[in-house]
């Protein structure tokens, strides 16, 4: 089945801002969209999230999500109840705080009480869900400098020069 049409959304900018829509989700014949307003400029998200839920059949706006406790809110995520989920943590450093919201099932806005995990400062990234390994690139270690023969091309014996005792 394929649904065209069009939906404004220019109701989620903000003044001295840019919009940013990106990663809707479908769930139970409902639309999520995402909006960022960012002044890249300046360095400045703004700080809120914005979630508007759309239906698609009906070609309309059924609600929209804000909040102010954190910023910038990505692709919403749904757990086995139906409740939705989204991550407010601005995509990059210069987003103060970080907070998880919850929209309940049938609902269009985001509940006021915090989510399970609530509320959070922004932190070293942590592996998730039983993950071996952190998707951050590794820190910079104090380690001895590598060794300038590459593994399999070492020099002959008869080439090496002898160990030294001290």
């Amino acid at each position: 089945m394929a649904i065209e049409g069009t939906i404004d959304l220019s109701f989620s900018r903000r003044d001295g801002f840019d919009l940013e829509n990106w990663t809707a989700t479908a769930h139970d014949g409902l639309v999520y969209i995402p909006a960022r307003c960012a002044n890249w400029d300046n360095g400045i998200i703004y700080p809120g999230v914005t979630t508007t839920i759309i239906d698609p059949r009906k070609l309309s706006v059924l609600g929209t999500a804000e909040d102010d406790r954190c910023a910038s809110g990505g692709r919403v995520v749904f757990d086995a109840e139906g409740y939705a989920y989204v991550i407010g943590d601005g995509r990059n450093e210069i987003a103060p705080d970080t907070c998880r919201l919850r929209i309940a099932p049938g609902k269009t806005s985001f509940d006021q009480e915090p989510s399970p995990g609530g509320r959070f400062r922004r932190s070293r990234a942590r592996p998730v869900g039983g993950a071996k390994r952190s998707t951050r690139a590794p820190r910079a270690r104090s380690c001895p400098p590598p060794n300038p023969t590459l593994v399999g091309r070492r020099p002959p014996r008869s080439e090496r020069s002898a160990p030294t005792r001290a």
